[in-house]
C-alpha cells in the first residue's frame, strides 16, 4: 500500500493542514498520533509554512523512524503522554484522529489544559463507515466502523465555546494550463465531479471563531497511486495463476480425503465385525462361568450330603455297638 494514501497518512493530514494554514503562522504547535504515519513529513509541514514551533508526539516505533528523517530546527518529536505535557504551552493543537475523543470528555479536557488562552484544536472524524478517502484506491479493506458525529461534537462543545466543522472531501482530476511566465487565472470545474462524498468531518474548537472560510484544493502526488494500482494489478494477475494452482491442490486434497474416508468407512465396518466376534466371545464366556458356577454348587451340594451320610453311619455305629453291649450283659 502507497503510505502517502494510508488512512489518516500524509496524504490526508497535508491536505487539512493546507485548509488551516492561516492559523500557523507564529504559532507553537502540538502535533498528536502523526509523526509515524508520516513519517515526520506532516510536522516539518507544518513548520514550512509558518509554525514558529512544532513538537510532535506518538507511539515509540512512530517517533524514532520520524526522527530519522528529521533535522529541521524547530520540530521536535517525542513520546511524552498528552497529560505529561506543560499547560498552556501550545496555540493549536492538531490530533489526527479524533475517534477517541467521541464521548471522552475527559480526553478533551487534556487536550484543552494545553492549549494557551484563545489557543485552538483541530482533530477530525472519519465521515463513513466504508471510507471515502483516497485510501479506498490503495487499501485492502474499508477502515471500519465509524464514531456517531454526534457524541464527537458533544465532547468538543462541552469545553470549547465554538467548533466550527469543515468536510473533507476526496477528489481526482486534471491541471490544463497555458505555458505562460505570470502567475495564471484559475478556474475550477466542479461539475464532472458530481457530488463529492465527505471522506472526515474536521472540527476547529476554540473560544470564538477561527475565520476560516471558503474551499481550499490541495493538489497531491499521482505517483504513488499508480504504484499502488500498478502493485495491485500485478498481485491479482499473479493471484489468477495462484487461485488455479490452489483449486488443483484444492481438487487433489478432497480426493485424497475422499480416499482416506472410504478407508475410514472400510476400518470402521472391521472394527464393528471385531466388536460382534468379541461380544459373542463374551457372551460364550459368560455362559460357561455360569455353568462352572453352576457346577461349583453341585460339588458342594454333594460334599455336603457325603457329611451327613458320614455323620448318619457313625451314628448308626455307636448304636449298634450299644445294642451288641447291651445283648452282652443279658
Amino acid at each position: 500500500m502507497s503510505r502517502f494514501f494510508a488512512r489518516n497518512g500524509a496524504g490526508d493530514l497535508l491536505a487539512r493542514y493546507s485548509f488551516i494554514e492561516p492559523l500557523l503562522p507564529g504559532r507553537r504547535v502540538l502535533e498528536v498520533g502523526a509523526a509515524g504515519v508520516t513519517a515526520g513529513a506532516s510536522a516539518l509541514f507544518l513548520a514550512e509554512r509558518g509554525a514558529a514551533a512544532v513538537v510532535s508526539i506518538d507511539d515509540e516505533a512512530g517517533i524514532a523512524e520520524a526522527a530519522r528523517e528529521s533535522s529541521h530546527p524547530f520540530v521536535q518529536f517525542r513520546t511524552t503522554a498528552v497529560e505529561a505535557l506543560p499547560q498552556r504551552a501550545f496555540d493549536l493543537v492538531l490530533v489526527a484522529d479524533g475517534a477517541a475523543l467521541a464521548g471522552d470528555p475527559d480526553g478533551v479536557a487534556a487536550l484543552h489544559r494545553l492549549l494557551h488562552p484563545r489557543g485552538r484544536l483541530v482533530t477530525a472524524l472519519q465521515a463513513s463507515e466504508e471510507g471515502a478517502g483516497l485510501s479506498r484506491l490503495v487499501e485492502e479493506s474499508p477502515p471500519g466502523p465509524a464514531p456517531a458525529f454526534e457524541p464527537f461534537v458533544g465532547a468538543l462543545a462541552a469545553r470549547f465555546p465554538s467548533v466550527e466543522i469543515a468536510t473533507q472531501s476526496a477528489t481526482v482530476g486534471y491541471v490544463v494550463a497555458m505555458g505562460q511566465e505570470a502567475e495564471p487565472e484559475i478556474s475550477i470545474d466542479g461539475s464532472l465531479a458530481g457530488t463529492s462524498e465527505t471522506a472526515w468531518y474536521v472540527a476547529v474548537c476554540g473560544d470564538a471563531p477561527s475565520g476560516l472560510q471558503g474551499l481550499t484544493i490541495v493538489a497531491l502526488p499521482v505517483e504513488p497511486l499508480f504504484e499502488a494500482t500498478a502493485e495491485r494489478n500485478r498481485l491479482a494477475a499473479s493471484g489468477g495463476a495462484a487461485a488455479e494452482e490452489a483449486l488443483r491442490t484444492a481438487a487433489g486434497a478432497q480426493a485424497e480425503r475422499d480416499a482416506v474416508a472410504e478407508e475410514l468407512v472400510a476400518v470402521r465396518g472391521e472394527r464393528d465385525e471385531v466388536r460382534a466376534s468379541l461380544d459373542d466371545a463374551l457372551r460364550v464366556a459368560d455362559e460357561l462361568r455360569a455353568e462352572l458356577s453352576a457346577l461349583a454348587a453341585d460339588r458342594e451340594a454333594l460334599a455336603e450330603r457325603q457329611a451327613e451320610a458320614g455323620r448318619g453311619a457313625a451314628a448308626l455305629s455307636e448304636q449298634l455297638g450299644a445294642s451288641a453291649a447291651r445283648v452282652d450283659d443279658l
